[in-house]
Formats: structure tokens, C-alpha cells, sequence
């Protein structure tokens, strides 16, 4: 048997989520209904969790298994076949033990909200025309409160029969992504049923002060329901990111990460213009030589396009993640995200426990970057002006057991 890997993204407004249902229609049935018309015998598909009714993915992993080798483009044959509301990214080859389910451990969504009417994005987010009447610190109190409890069940969909209703939440913040639009993002190793809808509300509601902050807190900590729930509406929540401990994003947009050199990092950071005068490679090995270090280089075809590099600075079980860039033709490729990944996964597997990184003041895209993959700013070092302040930051690393979503 061989076992494959399959990446995807769905609009969800014409589904009944993803599991296949006996009366609904899903995205799981026409994937296999798909397989079985290509195939012509049935193919599981095993998802990397279930989506409500409505909700969308834009990174979306499944797995599956055939008695022979796969030699057709199946890529090029599924999206012929299922509707446009699915896309079929990549197909690879796994080894049989990895599973699309249990081994994820992290999963991303993120919700995002409208103030004003757009005909052109209403199917992704909630039309919400009180939007400004939300204190972004208000939302980021109740988002924040969530670190502290590891039992959700205040904010588990009613009949739902799940075994535990612990998460470990790493991330949940609010963002103003334009005037008129608001985005709320929470990764955690695993979410309950509506988990994230109720979220939204509840810290909506608290914005709003129709909810106490003590009340959801009491509520977290006895484990019983808001006498105010509110699940927003599915169709602003997509599932954005999950991660697993090896790499399944090499993959994607030919892209190929690979361990390099630090000649190759002097060739690419020559290139970068942000770059005023980028390190000789005399640099590099000063600061490399008898560390344990790392360097990732990020290829399209022949063509290095991006690089990321970190070393072992100091003997506390952290990792220093010097420095990354990449061209700036291939940076909506996710080129950055996939080094990060990759980075991390390598730190977890030495044995650190977290990853440190530092930036300036005015270098605003690099700290959304490491606040979006769980880093926290630990503490700030003054330079002559507020723009070259120094924002030292770290994201705790741990191997985590497979969880079910």
C-alpha cells in the first residue's frame, strides 16, 4: 500500500463541512465520489479534522491510500472533476505511518469581520456594521484571557460528544486589517465543536460590556456555559494553517527547502534590498563556526530565492534565529512561513525549548510575521531613535503528542 498526502482549499458556503454526511453534502463525498469516478472502486479519505457547516479552509490536509503507485497526474485530474469550490494544491507520497490527523499538532483559524457592506469578499466575512464601536483592547483582554485555562467546554457546541475538552490554546489575538476590517486568529494543538464561533462572540459581547470579563472567567474556571452565548456566523471563519513535525510544504509552488551553505546565503542576501550592506561571508563563519547551527536555503528550480539562518547563541536550551529574507518577486509564495516551519522543526528535534529572534522598531512586516507564528516580544533594547529600538521576542517549542481534533 502507499500512502499519500493531499493539500487542498475549499470555499465552504455550499457545504456541510467537510465530513461525509448521509444527507448533507460535503466536501469529503465529492472528493471521494471524485476517486471513485477516476478510480472506479472507493477510496477513503481521511481529513485532518472536521469544519462546520459554512466554515472555509485555505490549507486544508487529507490523506490517502492505493494498493498501486500513483503515475497519473492526479492533481491536474481531481480539478477537473470536483467543483470550482475545491482546489487540489499538491499530491505527494508519504510514509504509511504518517497520518493527516494524528499527527498535526497545531491548527490556525482565523475569523474576520466587515464593517462595511463588499460585495466581493461577504462570503468569507461577517457583515458587522458596529464594528467600530469595538475597543481593540477589549477584544485582546478576552482573547488573552484563554492562555490561562486549558478546559473549554464554556465554549464547546452544545450536544457535542467529544472525550476531553482540553485544548492548549498558543495563540489568540484581534488585528485591525484595514479600517473597516477586524481578524481574530487562534492556533491551538486542537479546537471543540463551534469553539472558535463561541470565541468570537464572547469577546465581542465583552466589547460590547453586554458580558463580564470575571463572568467568563468564572465560567472558564468552572467549566459551565455563558448565560450570554453567541456563535457568530460560519462564514467569516477559515481554517488557515496546520502544521505537522515534518515537512509537508516543500512541495507546494515548486518550491524546494533544503539544508545550504553559507555561500549560498551570501548569494541571496546580496540580493535583498533591504539589505543596506549585507555580511561577507567572513561573518557568517565567524558567527557559525563551532555553533550548532542551522541554514536553510529555499529554491525555485535553480534559483535560490530565500534563506534563513540560526545558531546556538546561548546555552539556555534556546535557539537564535539570526536573520531570513527572501526576494522580493517570490514573497506571496508563503516562502518565509515554510523556512520558519522548517526551523522549527529542526529546533524541536535537537532538543531546544524555545526560539529567540530580535528586530527594529520600525520593521513592522518581520514582528506581524513572528506575533502570526506565536512569538512573544520579551523585551526592548533603546537606540538613539524609536524606529532602531530593539524588540527582542521568543515562541516556546516542545514536542507535543498527537491529538484529535
Amino acid at each position: 500500500m502507499h500512502r499519500y498526502f493531499i493539500r487542498l482549499s475549499y470555499k465552504g458556503t455550499n457545504f456541510s463541512g467537510w465530513q461525509r454526511q448521509s444527507n448533507a453534502h460535503t466536501v469529503q463525498e465529492e472528493i471521494e465520489d471524485a476517486f471513485q469516478l477516476l478510480f472506479k472502486y472507493k477510496v477513503n479519505i481521511v481529513g485532518c479534522g472536521r469544519t462546520d457547516s459554512g466554515v472555509h479552509s485555505r490549507d486544508y490536509i487529507a490523506h490517502f491510500d492505493l494498493q498501486d503507485e500513483l503515475v497519473i497526474d492526479l492533481v491536474f485530474k481531481l480539478n477537473h472533476i470536483v467543483s470550482q469550490d475545491i482546489t487540489i494544491h499538491d499530491i505527494f507520497e508519504v510514509d504509511r505511518t504518517r497520518h493527516s490527523r494524528f499527527n498535526a499538532y497545531s491548527r490556525s483559524y482565523e475569523y474576520r469581520i466587515n464593517g462595511i457592506k463588499d460585495s466581493f469578499h461577504h462570503e468569507f466575512a461577517f457583515a458587522y456594521p458596529q464594528i467600530h464601536r469595538l475597543d481593540i483592547d477589549k477584544l485582546n483582554r478576552a482573547a488573552h484571557l484563554l492562555y490561562e485555562y486549558e478546559d473549554f467546554y464554556t465554549f464547546c457546541k452544545s450536544k457535542t460528544d467529544v472525550k476531553t475538552t482540553i485544548c492548549q490554546i498558543k495563540e489568540s489575538q484581534w488585528i485591525w486589517t484595514d479600517y473597516d476590517a477586524l481578524q481574530y486568529r487562534v492556533t491551538a494543538n486542537r479546537f471543540l465543536r463551534g469553539m472558535v464561533r463561541l470565541i468570537v462572540g464572547m469577546c465581542i459581547n465583552l466589547a460590547l460590556d453586554k458580558l463580564d470579563y470575571d463572568e467568563v472567567a468564572t465560567a472558564l474556571r468552572e467549566r459551565k456555559r455563558l448565560n450570554r452565548d453567541w456563535a457568530v456566523p460560519a462564514q467569516g471563519l477559515t481554517l488557515v494553517d496546520i502544521k505537522y513535525p515534518y515537512d509537508t510544504r516543500g512541495h507546494v509552488s515548486g518550491i524546494e527547502v533544503r539544508e545550504g551553505s553559507i555561500e549560498e546565503l551570501v548569494r541571496v542576501s546580496g540580493q535583498i534590498p533591504e539589505f543596506k550592506e549585507p555580511y561577507e561571508a567572513a561573518e557568517y563563519r565567524k558567527r557559525l563556526t563551532g555553533a550548532n547551527h542551522l541554514i536553510l536555503v529555499a529554491y525555485k528550480e535553480d534559483q535560490p530565492v530565500g534563506f534563513k539562518v540560526g545558531y546556538e547563541r546561548d546555552a539556555d536550551g534556546s535557539f537564535y534565529s539570526w536573520m531570513g529574507a527572501v526576494l522580493p518577486s517570490f514573497r506571496r509564495l508563503h516562502i518565509a512561513q515554510r523556512l520558519a516551519e522548517r526551523q522549527e522543526i529542526w529546533a524541536v528535534e535537537q532538543g531546544y525549548t524555545s526560539i529567540r529572534c530580535k528586530t527594529r522598531n520600525h520593521l513592522k512586516a518581520m514582528q506581524r510575521f513572528a506575533l502570526g507564528n506565536g512569538f512573544d516580544i520579551t523585551h526592548l533594547e533603546d537606540r538613539a531613535t524609536a524606529d532602531d529600538r530593539i524588540i527582542w521576542m521568543e515562541k516556546s517549542i516542545e514536542k507535543t503528542s498527537d491529538e484529535e481534533v
